[in-house]
């Protein structure tokens, strides 16, 4: 059979990659479109990629020190992505591409396994390791990065140096230099790997010159050279290891007694021990291990940075597997790695039946809906400030900024005033700010508060126009006009609301209400998410607000909806505005400030 079709022998591996392949494209994707992608530098890669995509290289508003993305990472891949990115900016293509990349990554293990080890199965089960690493999840579902990128030539080049072919890995070592300078580490490794392995040392000089150079080059020259002088220090490479200067001592006692048993539970542990039988396979990791586990930023190994690492621990595996013979003590060693892998995974893995699988992460939510629904609204040519979950929906512009802001010098406030807040009133550290002093909230000259429900907010200088005017008075508060519109079991309706020039003086619930023709109450909602950030009497004169309410309503029904307000003595003042002239479904011209603008006949109800 397999020599009739030889690519049969291949399948049980091929499918174990493609499985992986599947689930962490749609965990990643699912995480993005649901809302659940908490990261601030994915809204800073796809920033970066638009602006050089537009004209403006390296250029981003999102970094916290600095305007130029060159001051902090040289990733010549992004150059090159941003052509494409400009043509299609979905940012759902980059990270698919990403799990690509970490999928072919392991294309080389395979090989190494066949040649070493021989038949199907070991291979596969290599290969099955490699997959099930927890640290590779880690690293796939750590937003966008383009050191990421950098495992694929990597893995090759290490497989091609352990394969004798040292054109071929020299080759892929210095061209994973270009993707991001950081996998200049790993390929001054590659040299290392030369230098001990004694076959050759040719290309050994090669490498670990055009490594060190390149390092230095990018660390001592390019981005002190791009870094914004309004902020503190001057060179982001020494600022990593800040500890290890001033007490270093205390720095390397950090690393034997805790830092180097985390790293090896999450880099060594899934391969049952046996990369330690390769030693000099592993110093291929060595220059980029010491400077993730020294760094002050405890936990750098299980992240996107320590993707270049990877696959040379797992070909290291196989070449400590490939070490033991066909004797007892191979049993044994595919004994400790099973019993690694299957332990690591369901300890620490983030997929499915692994112990930090957070099935949450991919679930439509009502944050993510009311999210969603605002980012929608966010004129793509306006300035913006965001929180993290919506940035990577918004940052296909040239001004973003983050809220709650954390940034140094001045880069912020910012010389002009932002245009929109796009708010996840979820997140504590988001209304703490909007609580304090400095809150947009209170800004000298109002912004529009456009709430799409309890867990999102929209500021915006450039409100949408009501399709249907009131023009009525409740208790100091105008309802300027509505928009609505039904499906088969919800009323959605934005209430335009203003403040007189006399705010009301104690604390108003908004109040929204269906009542049958027998008026029995079939739905009710009370209160906005604002009333303990920004109650009615805070409102200043003229403040606008866009209120949405959904409402469930059962189909083949009349009902009336009553809007109004409940004062704190239990007094209700309510306007009933009639179903029948709402139209079914509304389109979407309200957010363009069209539609119909005829006043409504109303009456007033006070209960």
């Amino acid at each position: 059979m397999s020599r009739r079709w030889p690519f049969v022998v291949h399948l049980p591996a091929f499918c174990v990659g493609l499985l992986w392949l599947g689930l962490a494209c749609w965990i990643v994707v699912a995480e993005h479109e649901t809302y659940n992608t908490t990261s601030r530098d994915f809204g800073v890669y796809l920033q970066v990629l638009w602006d050089t995509g537009h004209g403006r290289p390296f250029l981003t508003s999102l970094l916290e020190f600095n305007r130029v993305h060159l001051a902090e990472h040289v990733a010549l891949l992004l150059p090159l992505l941003a052509p494409l990115y400009a043509l299609f900016p979905d940012p759902r293509w980059l990270l698919v591409g990403q799990q690509v990349a970490l999928a072919l990554s392991g294309i080389p293990v395979y090989l190494l396994a066949r040649r070493m080890v021989g038949g199907v199965w070991l291979p596969t089960l290599l290969v099955a390791g490699f997959f099930a690493m927890p640290t590779l999840d880690e690293v796939a579902f750590d937003a966008l990065y383009p050191v990421t990128f950098a495992a694929l030539p990597m893995a090759f080049g290490a497989y091609f140096l352990i394969t004798g072919r040292w054109r071929r890995g020299a080759a892929c070592g210095l061209l994973a230099l270009l993707i991001e300078e950081e996998a200049g580490l790993t390929a001054a490794g590659l040299g290392i790997f030369l230098l001990l392995s004694r076959r050759t040392i040719r290309w050994a000089p090669a490498l670990l010159v055009a490594s060190a150079v390149w390092l230095g080059l990018v660390g001592f020259v390019v981005m002190p050279r791009f870094h914004e002088p309004s902020t503190a220090g001057e060179n982001r490479t020494l600022g990593h290891f800040e500890h290890l200067r001033q007490s270093p001592g205390e720095a390397v006692g950090t690393f034997l007694t805790r830092r180097s048993v985390l790293a090896a539970r999450w880099l060594l542990a899934p391969t049952g021990g046996l990369a330690l039988l390769a030693p000099e396979v592993l110093a291929i990791d060595l220059p980029h291990a010491a400077t993730l586990l020294l760094a002050d930023k405890e936990g750098r190994y299980r992240r996107h940075w320590a993707a270049p690492m990877l696959p040379a621990i797992w070909l290291a595996a196989v070449v400590g597997l490939a070490r033991l013979g066909k004797s007892p003590l191979r049993l044994a060693g595919i004994g400790l790695l099973v019993v690694g892998s299957v332990a690591s995974y369901l300890v620490d893995s983030s997929l499915p039946g692994g112990g930090d699988y957070e099935p949450e992460d991919v679930v439509w939510t009502e944050r993510a809906e009311q999210l969603s629904y605002l980012a929608a609204a966010v004129p793509p040519d306006a300035s913006l400030a965001a929180s993290r979950r919506p940035l990577g929906h918004v940052a296909n512009r040239s001004e973003l900024y983050v809220f709650p802001p954390n940034y140094g010098g001045r880069l912020w406030p910012p010389d002009r005033r932002v245009q929109a807040y796009l708010l996840d009133l979820t997140n504590d550290q988001t209304r703490e700010a909007l609580a304090g002093r400095q809150s947009p909230l209170r800004a000298s000259r109002p912004y529009a508060l456009w709430l799409a429900g309890q867990d999102a907010l929209l500021l915006t200088d450039r409100p949408s126009a009501p399709s249907r005017l009131v023009g009525q008075d409740l208790a100091n508060l105008r309802l300027v006009g509505y928009d609505a519109r039904r499906d088969a079991s919800t009323l959605e309706v934005v209430l335009h609301w203003q403040s007189a020039s006399g705010a009301p003086t104690r604390p108003l619930a908004r109040v929204v209400r269906l009542v049958d023709d027998s008026g029995q109450l079939q739905a009710e909602q009370r209160g906005m998410a604002l009333d303990g950030l920004f109650p009615t009497q805070e409102w200043p004169g003229g403040q606008l607000v866009l209120d949405r309410v959904r409402l469930p309503s059962p189909p083949g029904q009349r009902l009336r909806l009553e809007v109004g307000w409940l004062a704190d003595d239990g007094t209700t003042t309510l306007l009933e505005l009639p179903l029948d002239l709402m139209p079914s479904p509304l389109s979407h011209a309200w957010e363009k400030g069209e539609g119909v603008r005829e006043p409504l006949p109303a009456t007033l109800d006070s209960r």
